[in-house]
């Protein structure tokens, strides 16, 4: 058996491409930042199916933001070899990781319903827990807490019990502790028990480099406006919560801008474009969607809007992927404030802040931005100075490397 020798880090996270999802975007730019940084990286995720690696092929979110490839040397060793987050398959994890010499550093990406068993792996927190206690140093990610107690259903209140007792076992096995926004630090804090705990901050990136073409994007936009002289868009994964936020909102800017279009970006655009014509027959002929689409694409569709349009039920926070990737791309930005949004939205005038649930200032908001395109200009200039001063995977990287 081979012995490995010298200091690691080892990201042991729920899913890792080709698996599409956010933590996996986030743990591939992680990942991959570390190691242009010079580090060696060992990634230890579960093996994906054959459906994951062809939707991988043809996701918008199929790059995760970093070096260009000529740059990325050495590149992070992935061990794709875990069949889930079992008993069996968590000893065998152990036992890799034993190969390395100690102490060793994981660097854990934590979403309570990543790990299997109905999100309620007692087990993981468990293990996560007998590896601090033979010396490895634990950094935990934590990019959703736990679900929140409701009056009904009321098994919800036996998985939001079950993921607090998680949560105080894995902040037993954690030297560290990373957040996605500073709510989860408040929200985890009280299951320390009296143990001082930092919670750092670390944003998450945008999934999605910008791609240099000018010319292919004003061959998009053509194709995409046609008569029109205005594209307002949505990039993200049109779940219900969000979904339910949008659609008043396409029909107030529709009939308030009339010479715009609606572009829908990412997985599950063409579902939620069909529905909402199927409801909205109006619609018909001012709404458009790309479907899934690879990220060289993705990123040209971004770039073809004129503005985004991003509402949250909770409100814009760092946590949140599909904002990070509309700054990154200079878009103008109109989006959400609401109860978990960070006070630090108000000062980088990145974008366009409106009250969750207020359609009429969201139109508004909209409205403005389309009929000036200088303010367009700034504001777009401002969303990516904001996001290279404050959110670039850059920033995650060096965090980690001085802690």
């Amino acid at each position: 058996m081979t012995e490995f020798t010298g200091v690691a880090w080892h990201l042991v996270t729920c899913e890792y491409p080709p698996q599409v999802g956010g933590v996996s975007d986030y743990s591939l730019a992680v990942a991959t930042g570390l190691a242009a940084a010079g580090q060696t990286v060992h990634v230890w995720c579960p093996r994906p199916d054959a459906s994951a690696r062809a939707l991988r092929d043809e996701s918008p979110l199929s790059s995760a933001p970093g070096p260009k490839p000529e740059a990325r040397s050495p590149k992070p060793e992935v061990h794709a070899d875990l069949d889930g987050w079992r008993r069996a398959d968590l000893e065998g994890l152990s036992r890799m990781l034993d190969r390395f010499p100690s102490p060793r550093r994981l660097l854990v990406q934590w979403v309570p319903h990543g790990y299997g068993y109905k999100s309620m792996n007692v087990g993981f927190c468990l293990w996560l827990r007998s590896r601090h206690a033979r010396q490895d140093s634990v950094d935990l990610m934590v990019h959703e807490p736990f679900v929140p107690f409701a009056a009904r259903p009321w098994h919800q209140n036996v998985v939001a019990l079950v993921h607090r007792v998680m949560t105080t076992i894995i902040l037993s096995a954690a030297d560290r502790v990373w957040v996605s926004t500073p709510a989860w630090g408040k929200a985890l804090a009280p299951y320390a028990f009296g143990r001082h705990m930092d919670f750092s901050w670390a944003p998450v990136p945008s999934s999605v480099p910008t791609v240099q073409n000018v010319d292919g994007v004003r061959a998009l936009r053509q194709k995409l406006l046609g008569s029109r002289r205005l594209l307002v868009g949505h990039f993200g994964t049109y779940g219900e919560p969000v979904a339910a936020l949008l659609r008043p909102l396409v029909i107030g800017v529709a009939d308030a801008v009339p010479d715009c279009s609606w572009h829908f970006v990412g997985t599950e655009s063409d579902r939620f474009c069909r529905t909402l014509v199927g409801s909205t027959p109006r619609l018909e002929g001012r709404v458009q969607a790309t479907g899934m689409l690879a990220s060289r694409d993705l990123s040209l569709h971004l770039q073809a809007c004129d503005v985004l349009v991003q509402p949250y039920p909770d409100g814009v926070t760092t946590r949140r992927g599909s904002v990070m990737a509309a700054l990154e791309h200079g878009r103008p930005v109109v989006t959400t404030r609401g109860r978990l949004t960070e006070p630090m939205w108000n000062d980088l005038d990145a974008a366009r802040l409106v009250p969750v649930d207020d359609v009429e200032a969201a139109v508004d908001a909209v409205r403005g931005l389309t009929s000036d395109q200088t303010e367009r200009h700034r504001l777009g200039e401002r969303a990516v100075a904001a996001y290279k001063e404050r959110f670039d995977v850059c920033h995650t990287v060096d965090a980690l490397l001085a802690s």
